[in-house]
C-alpha cells in the first residue's frame, strides 16, 4: 500500500464517520468537519475552501444545512462518499499535485477536467474505447475528472456506465444536453450502481422532469442544468430560474451559457452565481459551469 492509498483510506474512515454523524445531527457535525478540514488543510486550495465553509455555516439558519439534509436523504450514501472523495481528493488534491508537477516539467497547464463529445450512433467519431485510452493516459498526469456530453439518444446502450466502473477512482459527469433525456429500465439499473457518476439533466428537455423523478426515486446522484441566454440571466428572472430548477429535486444546479451569450452576459451569470453562494440564497450547490471550472483551474495552478 503506497502513501496515496493510506491517505485515501484514512479519508474514507473520516468521511464514513462524518456522514454517520451528519445523519444524526447535520448542524453540529458539518461545522465540526469544516473545522477539522481547515485544521488539516494543505495548501491554499483546501484552506480557502474550508475557511469558506466555516463562514457560511456560522449562520444557524443557513440553507446549506437543509441542502445537506436533502442530499443525504435523497442520494445513496455510497455515491455521496465516492463522488465526493474522488473529486476532492483524487481530483483537487492528489491529482492537482501531479498536474503541478507536469507543469514544472513541461510548462504546460493540463486540464483538471476533460470533456469528451460522444455520439453512440456515429461512425468514425470518438468511441468509448478511444475515450478509455485517453482517460488512462491523462490519469497519469493527474486528471481524474471527466465530463462526457452525449450527442444522440443512448437508446438502450449501457456501455457508458461500464466506462465509469472501469475507472472507480475518477468522477464522471454524463451530460444529456443533446439527448431526449431518457433512460431505459436497464440504464436506470446500471446508473444506480455507478457511485462515481453524476447525470446532468437539461431542464429544456421534455424528458427532464420524468428522468429526474426516476433518478430521485432510486437515489442516484444527478444535477439539473439550464442553458441561459442573453434575455434570461438578469436579476429576479435568474432567481426564478434557479427556484424552478430546484423543483426537480437535485441540490446541484448548473447554469451553462448558450451559444448566443456575450462575454458580458457570461460574466453577469458568473457574478450572480458567486453572489448567490456567498449570500446563501438557495439550499443548493449553484454553479456557473465555465467560470467555476476555470476558477478551480486557477486555484490549482496558482496555489
Amino acid at each position: 500500500m503506497n502513501r496515496q492509498d493510506v491517505t485515501r483510506a484514512l479519508i474514507e474512515l473520516a468521511v464514513d464517520q462524518g456522514i454517520k454523524n451528519m445523519q444524526a445531527d447535520s448542524h453540529r457535525s458539518v461545522r465540526r468537519m469544516a473545522d477539522l478540514g481547515k485544521q488539516f488543510a494543505r495548501g491554499r486550495f483546501q484552506t480557502e475552501i474550508f475557511s469558506l465553509f466555516q463562514r457560511l455555516l456560522a449562520r444557524e439558519d443557513s440553507p446549506y444545512y437543509d441542502m445537506i439534509d436533502r442530499l443525504l436523504a435523497n442520494t445513496e450514501i455510497a455515491a455521496v462518499k465516492r463522488f465526493g472523495i474522488n473529486a476532492a481528493y483524487n481530483g483537487w488534491t492528489y491529482g492537482a499535485s501531479l498536474l503541478r508537477q507536469r507543469k514544472a516539467e513541461t510548462g504546460i497547464e493540463l486540464p483538471w477536467l476533460l470533456t469528451f463529445s460522444w455520439n453512440p450512433c456515429a461512425n468514425g467519431a470518438l468511441t468509448l474505447q478511444d475515450i478509455s485510452s485517453l482517460i488512462t493516459e491523462n490519469r497519469k498526469n493527474g486528471t481524474y475528472c471527466y465530463a462526457i456530453r452525449v450527442r444522440e439518444s443512448l437508446l438502450d446502450d449501457v456501455s457508458i456506465f461500464r466506462l465509469s466502473e472501469k475507472f472507480p477512482d475518477c468522477v464522471f459527469v454524463l451530460d444529456l444536453s443533446d439527448t431526449d433525456c431518457h433512460f431505459t429500465e436497464r440504464q436506470l439499473s446500471e446508473v444506480k450502481n455507478c457511485a462515481n457518476l453524476m447525470t446532468l439533466l437539461p431542464c429544456e428537455s421534455p424528458g427532464c422532469e420524468r428522468l429526474a423523478s426516476e433518478l430521485l426515486k432510486q437515489k442516484s446522484l444527478f444535477a439539473v442544468s439550464c442553458h441561459y441566454q442573453e434575455e434570461n440571466i438578469d436579476g429576479s428572472f435568474a432567481e426564478g430560474l434557479v427556484e424552478k430548477l430546484l423543483s426537480y429535486g437535485s441540490v446541484i444546479i448548473c447554469l451553462i451559457s448558450g451559444k448566443r451569450c456575450s462575454a458580458e452576459s457570461r460574466k453577469k451569470a458568473a457574478d450572480f452565481v458567486l453572489n448567490a453562494r456567498m449570500e446563501q440564497k438557495f439550499p443548493a450547490i449553484l454553479l456557473e459551469w465555465n467560470s467555476d471550472v476555470e476558477r478551480v483551474n486557477q486555484i490549482i495552478y496558482h496555489e
